[in-house]
């Protein structure tokens, strides 16, 4: 998602570079971009919550995403 950590990009290549943005309406977002920001924020939100440890191995489990 455009302005979130995971996806941020270096500001001289994003300056003026016609291919980020093809699609006025959704800047470039892709569905997978949007799965990995909701991932990111519920990671963050069950470690706010102690989650880390309680249930350490679906923390850190170390696999990626689920398909």
């Amino acid at each position: 998602m455009p302005g979130s950590a995971i996806h941020e990009i270096l500001p001289a290549e994003h300056r003026g570079n016609k291919k980020l943005h093809p699609n006025k309406f959704n800047q470039g977002v892709t569905l997978e971009m949007r799965q990995q920001d909701r991932n990111l924020h519920w990671w963050y939100r069950a470690r706010e919550q102690g989650a880390d440890e309680k249930l350490p191995e679906w923390i850190y489990d170390n696999k990626g995403p689920k398909k």
